[in-house]
């Protein structure tokens, strides 16, 4: 056997490295396509949301559809399972599907979605459900059941699945306690009654925006604040599809009893043919009045003249503008309302009989006039009256008013005795203070006028006797004579 030459084993130590540098790369190629082959892809619905779990597609604009999301994710896809369907880089076609079944458990709608999404990605869908069926009909109310479904290439999710109400009926609501019209005098108060509705076992309930407990068909709020006078109660009661109902009731706070029935003063006459007017008084120590108003009518609460009107808390009213007939009586109706909102018994008035405007003013003679005749008229004017009183100091005549004047007659003391010798009328004749001042006052109604006037004759002196008696114009006296009738006249 020939020795193996420096060449040769040159040879041989390049063929082997090669060989082992070939054997090495394929162990390695064998252990890396054999880990790849083990690694599996992932499909998950990580999470599934509804918007609402009950929702009333009934067309009102409230909750009218619910919306179902899910979050799915995917991991190794393009790595493990390339596929002819893949159009982009790193692209896998998503099946998607929502089934909508009724509680007997029949499809009542489909929805199906084909989706590109990107491998070892996030990917969020929803779909709004508007309580149709797969014909477009509005399913019955009830309680159905949601399930959802993906697929990427064979791989298949575990399906995710729910229940979502359709509930188009409100609930019904009823107040037991307190009762409308009834009264407190305490603050705050219960209010209870009760509740259903035809799947929500529990419906939310408010009282005037305070929550109430509801148990068992029967809900309470203990703490209802109330104002003083009418209050209404409002309850409110919306199931979980936001269906509401209501009820109200209205109760009062504070004073349970009415202001006291008004005295009402008038005077007797008008004094006027274009206004009335009135006072009135009325009590009510527990919540005050807030109130009075008041009628004008031609009988006892009759409103055919000025109908109710506010007066506030004036306690006196004089009506102006009105169109009187003159010896018309007239009667003022008034109420009293308190800060409890109740009103008083309707008290009336005396009759207030229409009449001009009662005013006098003499004429003549003038104030502070002297006066030289033994007679002189007295003149004047008054309104609204049928007759005058005259005085002088001593004695009153009653003088009739024609139209709108009076008059009478101011005469000096003799001659008026002899006037009244002679059997004359004396009545509308007023004696004036011989010598000096003599004061007339003229009354009408409740006005008077008041006038001074000088009385100063030119008699030396004068006397008249008949029968028995003798009147002595010098010493003002009166005494028994009946020998003669002498009258000097200087």
């Amino acid at each position: 056997m020939k020795p193996i030459t420096p060449l040769v084993k040159y040879a041989l130590s390049r063929v082997f490295l090669i060989f082992s540098i070939f054997f090495l790369l394929s162990t390695l190629l064998i252990l890396s396509t054999s880990s790849f082959a083990q690694a599996e892809p992932t499909l998950t619905i990580d999470d599934v949301s509804i918007s609402s779990n009950a929702f009333s597609p009934n067309g009102d604009g409230i909750k009218d559809t619910a919306t179902i999301s899910t979050v799915i994710n995917t991991s190794g896809f393009i790595q493990s399972h390339p596929g002819p369907e893949i159009t982009l880089p790193n692209q896998l076609l998503l099946i998607w599907e929502l089934t909508i079944k009724d509680p007997q458990g029949k499809t009542v709608r489909l929805f199906l979605y084909r989706r590109l999404i990107e491998d070892n990605s996030e990917t969020t869908i929803s779909q709004a459900w508007d309580g149709k069926d797969i014909i477009g009909k509005t399913v019955p109310d009830g309680i159905y059941t949601y399930t959802v479904d993906a697929q990427v290439r064979q791989i298949k999710v575990e399906p995710a699945s729910g229940d979502i109400t359709v509930d188009t009926v409100s609930p019904v609501i009823s107040i037991t306690s307190p009762i409308e019209g009834d009264r407190f005098t305490s603050t705050p108060i219960s209010v209870s009654g009760t509740v259903s509705d035809n799947l929500d076992e529990s419906p939310a309930v408010t009282v005037n925006e305070e929550t109430a407990v509801v148990s068992l068909g029967q809900f309470n709020a203990n703490s209802v604040d109330l104002l003083m006078g009418d209050n209404i109660i409002t309850v409110i009661a919306m199931d979980s599809a936001d269906n509401s109902s209501s009820g109200s009731i209205t109760v009062t706070y504070g004073d349970t009893t009415p202001p006291t029935t008004p005295i009402v003063t008038t005077d007797e006459y008008s004094n006027s043919l274009t206004s009335l007017s009135a006072s009135w008084t009325s009590e009510d120590p527990e919540s005050g009045i807030v109130e009075f108003q008041y009628a004008i009518g031609t009988t006892q609460g009759g409103t055919d003249i000025v109908d109710w009107t506010s007066a506030g808390t004036n306690t006196e009213v004089t009506r102006y503008g009105l169109d009187l007939t003159e010896g018309q009586d007239y009667y003022f109706s008034v109420k009293a309302k308190n800060g409890a909102g109740f009103t008083s018994t309707v008290a009336y008035s005396q009759a207030n009989s229409a009449t001009q405007e009662v005013s006098i003013k003499i004429t003549s003679p003038q104030h502070n006039s002297l006066i030289t005749d033994n007679e002189f008229t007295i003149k004047g004017i008054a309104t609204g009256v049928s007759e005058v009183e005259i005085n002088n100091g001593t004695e009153t005549k009653i003088i009739p008013v024609i139209g709108e004047t009076f008059s009478a007659t101011l005469i000096a003391p003799g001659l008026a005795v002899r006037k009244e010798a002679k059997g004359e009328d004396l009545s509308k004749h007023i004696i004036m203070n011989y010598p000096g001042e003599t004061t007339i006052t003229v009354v009408a109604g409740e006005q008077s006028q008041t006038i001074t006037v000088y009385c100063y004759q030119v008699f030396a002196k004068s006397e008249i006797v008949y029968d028995s008696l003798r009147y002595d114009s010098q010493d003002n006296s009166l005494s028994p004579q009946s020998q003669r009738q002498v009258w000097n006249n200087d």
